[in-house]
């Protein structure tokens, strides 16, 4: 009920803000009452332990930050806050007169509302980094792959393999021309030997083949 009230008093505050509070789902306003209700029963809780408030209002500022695609600004805060020290003078007014309490709720409302947006902004800050992290990431994978595609043997694709293997010529007319290895088989396979009398080519061994390098 506590949050419900104190919502309605920052609608009636801030048109704009009413804009984005209307804009939320039933059950996102519901947990938004709940929230900011148990946040101020557990700070109360825990007020002689100022770390330990801390840290309540840091983890009750974080869950703004998924709001923020439904138009909350981190300027809402302080509509926040003066709605939430309106609400809690009004609710101790049966107890103390306003003017003694309103100072002190204004030092409550500005301590608590203090660090609610100082974890709103370190988480801000936390999905940043993991967002910069991850570009890094994939823009060094892309350099690498473009490294290795760069990094192809360009001469042994042209000029053939290392190990002697023929590789391609030109013709007279600059075009691509493919050699075979029989190419480059010395002309003198095929000149008649002593030992070849019937006319016949004789027949081409190894100590006739000529290779080339380049």
């Amino acid at each position: 009920m506590v949050g419900r009230r104190i919502m309605k008093r920052a609608c009636d505050l801030k048109l704009e803000f009413a804009g984005f509070y209307s804009t939320l789902l039933l059950e996102q306003r519901d947990e938004l009452d709940d929230n900011i209700k148990y946040l101020l029963k557990n700070v109360v809780s825990n007020i002689d332990f100022v770390d330990e408030v801390q840290r309540l209002c840091e983890d009750f500022g974080q869950r703004f930050v998924k709001l923020r695609t439904e138009g909350f600004r981190p300027d809402y805060f302080a509509i926040l806050a003066d709605a939430t020290i309106k609400e809690c003078t009004h609710l101790d007014s049966a107890m103390h007169k306003a003017h003694m309490t309103t100072q002190a709720f204004s030092q409550f409302g500005g301590m608590v509302f203090s660090s609610v947006r100082d974890g709103f902004y370190n988480e801000v800050r936390r999905l940043r980094r993991a967002s910069n992290s991850f570009c890094t990431v994939s823009s060094g994978s892309s350099r690498r792959k473009k490294v290795s595609i760069e990094s192809v043997d360009v001469p042994s694709v042209i000029g053939g393999s290392r190990s002697g293997s023929p590789g391609p010529s030109f013709s007279r007319s600059g075009s691509f021309r493919s050699v075979s290895p029989e190419s480059y088989i010395s002309d003198e396979c095929f000149m008649p030997g002593d030992c070849e009398n019937d006319g016949l080519l004789k027949p081409p061994n190894q100590n006739l083949l000529v290779t080339r390098s380049y």
